[in-house]
């Protein structure tokens, strides 16, 4: 019998480069909590304008995070998505 996991098995043409395929729903919650965080920080950075340079390291920090974690959802509905990949 022939038992094979096919999540951890790279695609014949090779672009699925991960050997996982990452879940939905905890990378959909952190989309939706560091959304509501670079939200809050981008508030405070126009209400508290004399400290940009704070404000600056942490929505770059944020919106570097939310893009790793929309790549992640993208990449968890199909493997092969080069778009997701390249994120």
């Amino acid at each position: 019998m022939n038992v094979t996991n096919t999540t951890s098995q790279v695609s014949p043409n090779g672009i699925g480069a991960l050997s996982f395929t990452p879940l939905l729903a905890p990378n959909a919650l952190f989309v939706t909590i560091f959304t509501i965080l670079l939200l809050i920080h981008i508030a405070l950075a126009i209400r508290f304008w004399r400290f940009y340079g704070y404000a600056i390291g942490m929505l770059g920090g944020l919106l570097l995070e939310l893009l790793g974690y929309v790549a992640k959802v993208q990449l968890s509905h199909s493997r092969a998505n080069k778009n997701g990949y390249i994120i």
